[in-house]
Order: C-alpha cells, then structure tokens, then sequence
C-alpha cells in the first residue's frame, strides 16, 4: 500500500464509526481502516476531490474515485462522505459513506472475489466478506 494511503487512513480515529450504505452498516474505525487496506491492495484507487461542505466539526466530501481492474475493465464511483471531525486533535470520529451500490455490486464485488478466490490467505478481512454474502 502506498505511503499516502496510509497517511489518509491514519487520521481516522480508531474508536469513531464508519457507516456505510452498500451494507447499511456501522464498524469501528479501525475495522473499516483494515478493510480499505486489503481492498486498496487488490484494487488500487485515485480519488479526485470534487467539492465540499463544511459546518463546523461537519466536512462533506464528493469525491470521485477511479481504478483500473485486472480483467481491462475500470471502475469508477461517485462518494459522498460525510464526516464528523474532533477539531481538538485533527483525527475524523465518524464517517458515513454513500456511493453508487449498484456499481459496487457489479464491478468492484465481482473484482475483489476473484482476487480473495485466487488468493484467500492474503485477505483475512475481505475473505469473511465474501463468506458472509
């Protein structure tokens, strides 16, 4: 995984929340960050800001985010997060996460499968993924 992703992660705050819509679902944090780590290595992704809102201690972030896949096809998304920051020590405490879930299920799935298929002892966290589905 690249240095800026793991710079972009460290700011999240273990102990905060991380809802997101393909699962409305809440983690902690710091599963969320374990998670994005093995996805980020099986299909690295640029993420392009493309505005923002902020309300005090609130950021909404709309960002689009571009990868190439291993069988030549791409995967492109459009995110929404909304997050929560603790002004105090600049680390984000909750996250919620809207993207198109049609274009996850149907793309990025399918992609990520294959590659914990290929090779399951790699992908602890994505393998309990694919086993819960």
């Amino acid at each position: 995984m690249t240095k800026r992703v793991d710079e972009g992660l460290a700011v999240f705050d273990d102990d905060g929340k991380w809802w997101e819509i393909t699962g409305r679902t809440e983690r902690l944090s710091s599963e969320m960050k374990a998670l994005l780590s093995e996805i980020l290595s099986v299909v690295p992704m640029t993420f392009t800001l493309i505005g923002s809102v902020v309300e005090g201690n609130r950021l909404a972030l709309m960002v689009e985010g571009h990868s190439g896949l291993d069988d030549n096809r791409t995967y492109n998304n459009a995110y929404t997060f909304v997050t929560e920051v603790d002004l105090d020590r600049n680390m984000i405490v909750a996250v919620r996460e809207y993207v198109d879930a049609l274009r996850v299920a149907t793309v990025l799935s399918p992609a990520l499968a294959t590659a914990v298929n290929e090779r399951r002892d790699q992908f602890q966290l994505l393998k309990g993924v694919f086993e819960e589905q």
